[in-house]
């Protein structure tokens, strides 16, 4: 991430915090750009999994706990007679550790949220993803800032992600999934789920109960997660291959049958079935063995299936063979 400040105002341009530490040495905690360095007030402060009472409690921060403020909730709350809003941290220097905690037990750390506007669409070019233009004010500075975002053909909406993995996000940014609607220029904060670290897309049902995001860098079956967004319940993790097929409640997603997944039982036994009497039924044509040999790549069976999110019902559909890096 490159680290970029952006502020000249004494709030935020610098947070110098002498503690005491068990080797009796001073221990300076310093403001660096797009993130707020500070530490826990408190003992037993909840890391929650979003910002609500009613989400999970991750883990406990003991005081003095050195976190790093990598987002702000759009929501204000009173909490133990204390009116504030939530703030997204990792703790420490790790990047991957983190949560949700309540801004009266982050030293110095009353936020305000900074909110984004949508510009529009940058003009399409050919073999290039659109991008989608926005403006960012902190403190009354503007600059613009650009996305990449999602689209399905059925929905009026685009979709993105926004969060402390983007060089241009600060940290009094809301961090999560957006939806935009091109037609009234309208920006929705959808739901805190969501990264953009190795992920190519975001998108969400119609009535935006299911949050559905993509994990991979390949061309070829790549991972999947769903989630509820009322409760951010996981519904399915797993693997899709090229289109999920999204229609109302239902997506598409797939098993691959490799020897791999055999032996270590990731299949469950109707899908063991099913491939076994495809194979017999279907075997692999001539041309595919022949382009296989020639280019080098790989090939295997996966079975697709249609996933019901609200029952979580699945329905083997066909299967298919595919190229393999």
């Amino acid at each position: 991430m490159n680290f970029t400040n952006i502020n000249n105002d004494p709030v935020t341009d610098s947070l110098v915090r002498d503690t005491q530490a068990s080797s009796s040495s001073e221990t300076k905690l310093e403001y660096f750009g797009t993130v707020y360095k500070s530490f826990i007030n408190d003992d037993n402060v909840n890391v929650r999994a979003f910002p609500s009472l009613k989400a999970e409690v991750l883990t406990k921060l003991s005081k003095n706990t050195k976190i790093m403020v990598t987002g702000t909730s759009k929501e204000i709350d009173e909490i133990d007679n204390y009116k504030g809003n939530w703030l997204n941290i990792r703790i420490g220097d790790q990047w991957g550790a983190g949560g949700w905690v309540f801004s009266k037990y982050i030293e110095n750390c009353q936020i305000m949220a900074s909110e984004i506007n949508i510009s529009g669409l940058e003009p399409k070019k050919e073999n290039y993803a659109q991008g989608l233009f926005g403006i960012q004010t902190i403190n009354g500075i503007e600059r613009q800032i650009s996305f990449y975002p999602h689209k399905l053909d059925n929905q009026e909406f685009y979709t993105f992600v926004f969060d402390y993995t983007m060089d241009f996000f600060h940290y009094s940014n809301i961090p999560g999934s957006y939806a935009w609607y091109p037609k009234i220029n309208e920006l929705k904060h959808i739901t805190y789920m969501g990264t953009d670290l190795e992920s190519g897309w975001v998108v969400f049902t119609d009535d935006f109960k299911y949050f559905i995001e993509d994990f991979g860098t390949g061309p070829g079956p790549r991972g999947l997660g769903v989630w509820r967004v009322e409760d951010t319940k996981k519904i399915f993790s797993g693997m899709y291959y090229k289109e999920i097929n999204l229609h109302d409640h239902t997506i598409n997603v797939i098993y691959e049958y490799n020897d791999r997944n055999i032996s270590k039982g990731n299949l469950d036994n109707e899908i063991l079935v099913y491939a076994e009497e495809y194979k017999k039924n279907n075997p692999v044509k001539d041309e595919m063995q022949k382009y296989s040999k020639d280019t080098g790549f790989g090939m295997e069976l996966i079975i697709i299936c249609e996933l019901n999110l609200d029952t979580g019902v699945r329905k083997i559909l066909n299967g298919q063979y595919i190229y393999t890096q």
